[in-house]
């Protein structure tokens, strides 16, 4: 479950799915207070108990980053571009499928 501090950032990019009993939001954000950069995975259950929950990835995850776009194609969430905490611009792009939530880079 995530905690009250999560309402306290800053969520700059996001991209969600409507499924059967949830919905998926991939997000980046910026920490309030310490000014880190976040990319992260939340689920709410809204046939049980309408609760966020913080989703494990695996595989090569993208750096983390602000201002990216995205969309969602069937399970797979394909994310493209950001600015990080350093404010580098990335032209690289990743597939997250939230149906494993296995994270791949298509850039060499």
């Amino acid at each position: 479950m995530i905690g009250t501090d999560f309402y306290h950032n800053h969520v700059s990019s996001t991209t969600l799915k409507i499924m059967i009993g949830t919905i998926r939001v991939f997000q980046g954000m910026i920490i309030f207070k310490t000014y880190d950069h976040r990319l992260e995975v939340i689920t709410l259950n809204f046939q049980s108990n309408m609760l966020w929950t913080s989703m494990p990835t695996f595989g090569t995850p993208p750096q983390a980053r602000r201002e990216f776009t995205c969309t969602m194609l069937g399970l797979k969430i394909y994310l493209f571009g950001g600015i990080d905490d350093s404010d580098t611009a990335h032209n690289d792009m990743y597939i997250l499928d939230t149906g494993t939530f296995t994270s791949l880079s298509l850039t060499k």
